[in-house]
């Protein structure tokens, strides 16, 4: 009779056991679910107001970031300096005192000034800005016909564009262009030498630009920033909610017998 007590009190010690040891993992896969459940709720939150933040308009200055989703450097910057005013095009980027003015731009071919305002070109165009570096108009037609744009030059307030034909001259108010018939001193705009600091600022900008933080919250939200190995953190995130959905029931259905 002894016997048989001490058995059950020793069968029951040992189901209490187990049922601890079962609910300490519990909490332990509650805990480890509980962050990628954060992280889910916070990115996907982002995304619901990602029109409202103008995520896709905010560019990623993080480096590691950066580094992660292997944005490289631009091949090809060009640096005018105008006055107090900086442009810059680096590949298909075009900046104006360091704000990106556009993208999917031509390569930028010179700058001058004027009495009254900024010129600069690209490959295909002309822009005109403000003395404050504000941007007024673009030309891209030139009597009716595109040109490729090799230089700017000016002498006083006449402008010139050097193209692989010939050389085009404006009218005053930049609607007409002719070309030039004699040979004058044209002074060609030229870019500057950026130093190596600024070599490293304007990579930095021109990257930070590529990359945008809705896609990155994206990434995030679906593990696609892990890349292949995000495919599987997923499944094992999945599985251990399952264990964890699991065990919750077996603890509750436990606890109901008793």
């Amino acid at each position: 009779m002894n016997t048989h007590h001490t058995t059950r009190q020793r069968s029951g010690k040992n189901k209490n056991g187990r049922f601890k040891l079962f609910r300490k993992w519990h909490s332990y896969l509650g805990i480890t679910a509980t962050i990628f459940i954060i992280i889910l709720a916070v990115t996907g939150i982002l995304l619901n107001h990602a029109d409202d933040l103008e995520l896709a308009k905010k560019p990623v200055g993080v480096p590691w970031i950066i580094s992660v989703y292997g944005v490289l450097p631009p091949t090809n910057i060009q640096l005018f300096m105008v006055n107090d005013i900086t442009l810059v095009s680096a590949d298909d980027q075009l900046y104006i005192d360091n704000s990106l003015l556009k993208k999917d731009s031509a390569v930028l071919r010179g700058a001058i000034s004027t009495a009254e305002s900024i010129i600069a070109v690209t490959s295909d165009e002309v822009l005109l800005f403000t003395e404050s570096g504000e941007l007024i108009d673009t030309i891209s037609e030139f009597n009716g016909r595109h040109v490729d744009i090799e230089a700017l030059g000016q002498i006083g307030n006449d402008i010139f564009l050097k193209t692989r034909t010939d050389i085009l001259q404006a009218d005053p108010t930049l609607t007409h262009w002719h070309p030039l018939m004699e040979n004058k001193a044209i002074t060609w705009s030229k870019p500057v030498k950026p130093t190596a600091e600024t070599m490293q600022q304007i990579s930095h900008q021109y990257q930070s630009h590529i990359l945008n933080w809705e896609r990155v919250i994206q990434d995030i939200h679906s593990v696609r920033i892990l890349q292949k190995s995000g495919k599987y953190l997923a499944d094992v995130v999945a599985a251990l909610l399952i264990l964890l959905s699991l065990s919750g029931i077996y603890m509750w259905l436990k606890r109901k017998k008793k």
